[in-house]
């Protein structure tokens, strides 16, 4: 009980908790109830890191690859998105939509070219599982989301006026590309974070912001 059921019950409650409030953060600042916490490619960028340690680089951990690609893949997303100059929701979602499909192809060319033994573990890997949970794995989700989660927490109320559009935002005093960027970066740290442990955990971002409206209301605080 305490060294494998406690640690997965845990760390399953901790990615719960990172994939849910990053979901209706980027819900809000994209104003899109369809948009999940992947939307950067984030989930795409872990995989692909995860493909690479597996099927290339057995001596890096699965965690650290997937961590990393999954932040590169958000800042190279945030990069296209410059290119189009001030930064909106319209680029930033429609870069992530490329990054998404770059690193899912590059995935597919990794799948095709390792053994079916180290293929087998890429693709457990991106179904997502708890089975491996530890001590370990808690505690690094746990200092991942004290450390992102709680910019997002004193920011909460800035999501109710951001969500109404950026010119009723800057008409209100917010700035709305600094404060865009912060909830961005703090998510995609509290995601990445959570993907690198558990692999790809669906629906629940998108789904748990929806739920909660259904109970307490739009209000993001």
């Amino acid at each position: 009980i305490i060294d494998i059921r406690l640690p997965r019950v845990l760390l399953a409650g901790l990615v719960g908790i990172a994939l849910s409030v990053t979901g209706v953060t980027f819900q809000g600042i994209f104003r899109n109830p369809l948009v999940d916490p992947f939307i950067l490619g984030i989930s795409a960028g872990a995989a692909f890191g995860c493909a690479l340690s597996v099927g290339f680089l057995p001596r890096l951990p699965i965690q650290i690859m997937a961590f990393l690609f999954g932040i590169a893949a958000v800042v190279l997303a945030y990069s296209i998105a410059r290119t189009q100059g001030e930064i909106s929701r319209l680029p930033l979602i429609l870069s992530g939509v490329i990054m998404s499909a770059f690193f899912t192809a590059m995935v597919s060319i990794v799948k095709f070219m390792v053994d079916p033994m180290k293929l087998q573990n890429i693709v457990y890997w991106i179904m997502g599982s708890f089975a491996l949970a530890d001590c370990k794995f808690v505690r690094i989700v746990g200092i991942g989301l004290a450390a992102s989660l709680v910019p997002i927490f004193l920011m909460r109320w800035r999501l109710n006026v951001i969500s109404m559009g950026d010119d009723e935002a800057k008409a209100m005093g917010v700035h709305v590309k600094r404060d865009r960027i912060i909830f961005i970066a703090a998510s995609t740290l509290a995601v990445s974070v959570a993907v690198s442990v558990s692999g790809i955990i669906g629906w629940v971002g998108l789904m748990v912001p929806h739920l909660i409206r259904m109970i307490s209301g739009p209000d993001h605080k």
